[in-house]
């Protein structure tokens, strides 16, 4: 089930990935230029993090399907842009152990959960192109059971991100 669910959506999940990516690397060069402050990272509870997390996945839903998708992209955006800059404070700052102990261990199943979610909010632009023919046809309810089994992994994804973020994610400065 899964896995149709990723092979019908791919390319939206790899554009979200690409936006996500390329904003990355542009916090990280914005980082070099001047535009960071010390980096200082701050302890959270696990339930603290789940909540925060889930308002900007909630955030991007909502958001992209009222707008097609373009306020989930922007979203991405500055989510990537602040960890290219937390990332490059992080290693000016530190070095790179911090990024290693502190940010890897929950990165890809927290970016895992947001491209979901990213997803579900391009599900509206999905469906008019389908209805003018330029996507290939998905029936409603097939959109809609994809949806939310892609919503529902997100928060499965979340709240595994959040233990891991709580847990085992450490930035020993």
């Amino acid at each position: 089930m899964l896995q149709g669910i990723i092979k019908r959506w791919k390319r939206v999940m790899l554009l979200c990935i690409l936006i996500f990516s390329v904003s990355v690397l542009i916090g990280i060069v914005a980082g070099f230029l001047g535009d960071y402050s010390t980096f200082r990272p701050k302890e959270a509870e696990m339930l603290d993090i789940f909540v925060n997390n889930t308002k900007i996945c909630i955030f991007i839903i909502v958001s992209g399907l009222l707008t097609g998708g373009v306020l989930s992209s922007i979203v991405l955006i500055i989510n990537g842009y602040i960890i290219g800059i937390v990332i490059y404070g992080a290693i000016a700052d530190y070095g790179f152990l911090p990024i290693l102990t502190g940010l890897m261990p929950h990165f890809f199943i927290e970016l895992a959960a947001i491209v979901s979610c990213a997803t579900v909010g391009f599900m509206s632009s999905i469906s008019f192109l389908m209805c003018i023919g330029k996507w290939s046809k998905l029936p409603l309810p097939r959109l809609i059971k994809d949806g939310t089994i892609l919503i529902l992994i997100a928060i499965l994804l979340l709240l595994f991100a959040s233990w891991v973020e709580s847990n085992i994610s450490k930035v020993v400065l």
